[in-house]
């Protein structure tokens, strides 16, 4: 959706979202490799609550894994959530917090 410059959040107008889909500003994808690539990486997924009301971080915490893979140590990652990592369990943190070894030197 997102890649087409179509989404489902109100508060997102779907002509600027094309704007920068089409500028090659943004882009939506679920191959991580380009993460090597990049400068910034904005991890937004959900947090939904378990049954017993406490926030499900699955998604955090499988995103976290996916992209600390490919992180260099000048990437910055930013988690978008209504989660607040304080309350986070340590193998996400210490997930968000590692890069591999750049072969770069970088």
């Amino acid at each position: 959706m997102v890649n087409a410059g179509h989404n489902y959040i109100g508060d997102v107008v779907d002509s600027d979202l094309k704007k920068l889909v089409e500028a090659g500003t943004l882009s939506a994808t679920t191959d991580f490799s380009f993460v090597r690539d990049v400068d910034f990486i904005a991890i937004c997924v959900p947090t939904p609550l378990d049954k017993h009301q406490e926030p499900d971080i699955s998604y955090v915490k499988s995103s976290a894994e996916a992209v600390a893979k490919y992180l260099t140590k000048d990437t910055m990652v930013v988690l978008e959530s209504t989660y607040s990592l304080k309350r986070c369990t340590s193998p996400v943190r210490t997930t968000t917090c590692r890069y591999p070894a750049d072969p770069m030197g970088r």
